[in-house]
C-alpha cells in the first residue's frame, strides 16, 4: 500500500512539473516572437480617425439674476433645488428697507431648476460689478458642451458627427452625443491671450444623467470618419520612402503597401499585405544612419 501511495505520489508530482513547464515554454515563446522581436500583426478591424477637444457642460437655458440697481435683497422666494415654472417668483429688491416701499418680484422666464443662490435676504448689492449675480435657474432637461476647435480640425468637423464624451469628475464612463451647431466665424482672440485660431462647436448629449452638473470639465472625441472591417496596422511597422510606404515581413521580405485612412496611432492598409501577416518594427536606428549620410 506505501508502495502504491508513493508511485501516485510521484505521479502527481510529474503532472504538476510537466504542466509548469508547459506553460512557462508558451510564455517564452509567445514573449520571444512578438515582444522581443519587435513584431506587429495585420488585423482586421474598425478604424475611427477622431478629433478630441476640451469643453464645458451647459444647460439648455439659463437665467441669470442681478440686480437691476443698487440696492438691497428684501426677499428670495426659492432654494436650491427647486423646481419653478414660468411666472413663479424669485427674488424682490428694494432700493431701501424701509416698510412700506411697495416692490414687485423679478419672476421666472421658463420652466427650470434654481441651481445656485450667491446672496442673502438684507444684503446690500450693486447694480454693476463681477460678484453681483444673486441666483441662477437652468433648463436641464438638455445639456450640452460648448468647446473651441482649433482651426487647423475645423474643415474636418460636420453638424450631425457622433461624439463620445468624457466627464473629468466621472473616471472611467463615457456619454454619447453629436455636433449640433459650428460657428461660421472664429471667437475673437485676446489681445494679450493667445494667437491660436479656435471655432466655437456645441455638442449635444443623447442622454441625461443626474450626476452630472453645468460647469463641468469634458473632454470630446469627435468621430469625423470611419472605416469598416478593414486591415490594419500601428504606424511603428510601415515605412515611408519617397512618397510610398512599404513594410518588412517576418521573413524579410519587403513590401509596397497603399494606405487608406489614418488616426495617430493606426492605419488601414488597403493593398500590399494580408490579414494576420507578421510585420517587423521600423528600425529607426539604421534610418536616422541613411540619412545622415
Amino acid at each position: 500500500m506505501k508502495f502504491s501511495k508513493s508511485i501516485k505520489f510521484i505521479a502527481l508530482i510529474s503532472v504538476i512539473l510537466f504542466l509548469l513547464c508547459y506553460w512557462g515554454l508558451s510564455k517564452i515563446l509567445s514573449t520571444g516572437t512578438e515582444v522581443d522581436q519587435n513584431i506587429g500583426t495585420v488585423k482586421r478591424q474598425d478604424l475611427e480617425q477622431k478629433i478630441t477637444i476640451a469643453g464645458t457642460l451647459w444647460p439648455r437655458k439659463r437665467l441669470d439674476i442681478k440686480p437691476p440697481f443698487n440696492g438691497y435683497i428684501e426677499k428670495i422666494y426659492v432654494k436650491i433645488g427647486d423646481q419653478v415654472k414660468t411666472g413663479s417668483p424669485l427674488v424682490t429688491f428694494s432700493a431701501s428697507l424701509e416698510k412700506g416701499e411697495t416692490n414687485y418680484p423679478v419672476r421666472a422666464v421658463f420652466n427650470g431648476t434654481v441651481t445656485q443662490i450667491l446672496k442673502v435676504e438684507g444684503e446690500y448689492v450693486s447694480e454693476s460689478g463681477e460678484q453681483n449675480l444673486v441666483l441662477r435657474v437652468e433648463d436641464l432637461s438638455q445639456l450640452f458642451i460648448l468647446a473651441d476647435a482649433p482651426e487647423i480640425d475645423i474643415t474636418k468637423l460636420k453638424v450631425g458627427q457622433p461624439a463620445t464624451i468624457q466627464v473629468t469628475s466621472l473616471i472611467g464612463e463615457s456619454f454619447v452625443g453629436k455636433v449640433s451647431e459650428i460657428a461660421l466665424s472664429a471667437k475673437e482672440k485676446d489681445r494679450w491671450g493667445s494667437a491660436k485660431t479656435e471655432f466655437q462647436i456645441k455638442v449635444e448629449m443623447e442622454s441625461r444623467d443626474s450626476r452630472l452638473s453645468t460647469g463641468m470639465s469634458t473632454l470630446i472625441d469627435v468621430i469625423t470618419n470611419r472605416a469598416q472591417n478593414v486591415l490594419v496596422l500601428s504606424h511603428e511597422y510601415i515605412d515611408e520612402q519617397d512618397g510610398s510606404y512599404f513594410v518588412t515581413t517576418y521573413s524579410d521580405h519587403r513590401k509596397k503597401v497603399t494606405l487608406g485612412l489614418q488616426t495617430e496611432e493606426e492605419a488601414e492598409i488597403k493593398s500590399g499585405v494580408e490579414e494576420g501577416e507578421r510585420i517587423k518594427i521600423i528600425d529607426f536606428s539604421s534610418a536616422s544612419k541613411v540619412m545622415s549620410e
